[in-house]
């Protein structure tokens, strides 16, 4: 009668344990007879509020079920796999990729980073790697801790196409095709119990490095002074007959100071530019007296509307830079400008729509020299332009 007893209670107790004795499982619990996951009572939790104990006796030898399989009680899509632990049934597959396929306008720091549905055979993986375009030579392989995300990185800087943007296709975007890189996995790849990864193979495609130079507009480019407006002879937008534009920066025989206003209409940029990488204005002059005793030289990055008063006083954007060196200024000697200005533009690119799509600068020494002499530096308006660099998608 005891042993009897003894076994009917141990029975009661795997039954009630099931959840199939004495209403254990509840309405409330409908779906824990197809996946018998069934949350555990206060009977068999001892008070445990329902979180599972990994040391109670009533639940040793836990098993999970993983989908894709059925266990004896008709529990279909798990299969069983170490305690406390799920995974899906089926091939494993790649759920997700950065830079995304397809991508576009790509940086060359870029890493790539690859997510599968679940735990890879990591060796067999990266074997399974294919590339013409990015091989595996190339790249630093990484696995997170569960072996779920793989991430390339690129052992140099991944490459842009590059060429001129050309003045007619500028402002859509450059006609040049950027470089597109292909890699993938063959089905060598497969997850930590052997499962193949089927064939997958993604794309992107880098950034664009393109160049333009920008010649400066000719009516919001010249000078303006000190007490004769625009100027004389050839320091005019329009002079007279056997004189060429040109911008003048110093003072004149009458002792009135110059300062050159230069101007650049941006609106040839595509509006698609993610970095400039660089801006040099450039210009050709010629020195005239000495303007070495007209104190220091600077360019100011400036915005303005028509060449005019307005123009000339205009507060700088930003501080001023040196413009020349004085030992150079020597009477008739030719120079040649070559003067950084990326920030200046970067900063112009940004707030184009408020500065309407330009880009200037002032030009100018500190003083004028009292000695009834042309002392000054002169840039035909024609030579100067702003070389710009930049990328785009």
């Amino acid at each position: 009668m005891w042993v009897g007893f003894i076994r009917v209670t141990r029975t009661a107790r795997a039954l009630a344990a099931l959840g199939l004795l004495g209403g254990a499982c509840t309405a409330a619990h409908h779906d824990c007879y197809e996946s018998r996951r069934c949350p555990e009572t206060a009977a068999d939790d001892g008070g445990s509020n329902g979180e599972h104990d990994p040391g109670n006796a009533g639940s040793a030898g836990q098993v999970d079920l993983e989908p894709g399989t059925a266990d004896g009680a008709g529990a279909a899509g798990w299969r069983e796999t170490s305690a406390n632990t799920t995974t899906p049934a089926g091939p494993p597959r790649v759920l997700s990729v950065t830079p995304s396929d397809g991508a576009i306008g790509v940086a060359q720091d870029t890493r790539i980073v690859i997510a599968f549905s679940r735990a890879m055979d990591t060796a067999a993986t990266e074997l399974a790697y294919e590339s013409d375009d990015l091989p595996a030579t190339s790249l630093r392989f990484s696995w997170d801790e569960r072996g779920t995300t793989l991430t390339l990185s690129p052992r140099t800087p991944l490459e842009y196409a590059a060429g001129p943007a050309g003045a007619a296709g500028a402002a859509a975007s450059p006609a040049f095709p950027a470089l597109v890189y292909h890699y993938g996995f063959d089905a060598r790849a497969a997850d930590e119990l052997g499962h193949s990864l089927a064939s997958v193979h993604f794309t992107f495609s880098t950034l664009r490095r393109a160049s333009l130079e920008l010649l400066a507009e000719s009516e919001r480019t010249g000078n303006w002074t000190s007490g004769e407006g625009e100027g004389i002879h050839n320091c005019l937008r329009t002079p007279k007959a056997g004189y060429e534009p040109t911008v003048c920066i110093g003072d004149d025989i009458n002792n009135v100071r110059y300062s050159g206003l230069l101007s650049f209409d941006l609106s040839a940029l595509p509006h698609t530019i993610s970095q400039f990488t660089s801006a040099r204005l450039l210009a050709s002059a010629l020195v005239h007296g000495a303007p070495d005793q007209l104190g220091a030289s600077q360019l100011e990055h400036v915005a303005y509307g028509e060449l005019g008063e307005a123009a000339l006083t205009s507060r700088p954007i930003s501080p001023p830079s040196q413009l020349f060196v004085a030992a150079n200024l020597i009477d008739r000697a030719q120079l040649a400008l070559n003067l950084d200005v990326a920030g200046a533009v970067a900063d112009d690119f940004v707030n184009r729509a408020s500065r309407g799509e330009r880009s200037q600068y002032r030009l100018a020494f500190a003083k004028v020299w009292a000695n009834d002499h042309w002392d000054d530096v002169e840039l035909p308006t024609s030579a100067i332009r702003l070389a710009l660099g930049y990328l785009v998608p």
